[in-house]
């Protein structure tokens, strides 16, 4: 996990598909404009349509939960 969290592009453990998931996720969260056409093609070397599908629901549903539990306000019990 610590490997993913920092400079991942740079991880020889990771393969160049791992590093294109990596790169998904970084760019849905702080960079969409940047998750175009080109970025699919590249994702497509890796993963077919349905994995990519798979892989951007799974992050915008992690994604949209964090963001409406915030709305919540909670503090955590005991």
């Amino acid at each position: 996990i610590e490997a993913a969290c920092g400079d991942f592009e740079n991880e020889p453990q990771f393969s160049d598909a791992h590093k294109w998931a990596f790169r998904y996720g970084y760019l849905m969260y702080r960079e969409p404009a940047k998750v175009d056409k080109a970025f699919y093609d590249e994702g497509k070397t890796h993963f077919s349509e349905a994995q990519i599908m798979e892989l951007g629901n799974y992050m915008t549903i992690n994604y949209g939960m964090q963001v409406f539990i915030r709305t919540l306000n909670l503090t955590p019990q005991g």
